[in-house]
């Protein structure tokens, strides 16, 4: 897929590279922070008796359909910019997809609220126990 379901800052990251502070970004950077920030979930859970996640992105949707404050829209930007792997006339991107209120195509239904998705994804009286085991929300 090309498009997000959610995002997280990409620009000026920090990390430790070869013992020294350096800053980092695009999807190299965010994708670690979403998924760190579902491996907590998941302990959460863990720790409740319930079970992972496990495939997120329908999940995602229709958390977000009941409480969308999951997520804090991003409005502003767009995923243009440069990419300095790429040799000098092609490293600069000026076409991007531009962020739009809801849904859009450069940061999915937003950045994640990990306070919210906490509170929805583990705390909620709103989850059920089926018979296979697996967690349904009970809309």
């Amino acid at each position: 897929r090309g498009y997000p379901d959610i995002s997280a800052t990409g620009a000026n990251v920090p990390i430790i590279f070869q013992k020294r502070l350096t800053m980092v970004g695009g999807t190299s950077a965010s994708s670690p922070i979403v998924a760190g920030l579902v491996a907590l979930i998941n302990g959460e859970r863990l720790d409740a008796a319930l079970p992972p996640l496990g495939f997120l992105n329908p999940l995602l949707y229709s958390t977000y359909q009941r409480w969308p404050e999951i997520v804090q829209d991003v409005r502003v930007g767009n995923i243009s910019g440069t990419n300095l792997l790429l040799p000098p006339p092609l490293k600069d991107c000026q076409q991007g997809f531009p962020a739009r209120p809801g849904w859009d195509a450069a940061s999915g239904l937003g950045s994640p609220n990990f306070k919210e998705m906490l509170a929805h994804l583990v705390h909620t009286r709103n989850l059920v126990k089926t018979a296979s085991a697996e967690q349904k929300l009970v809309v």
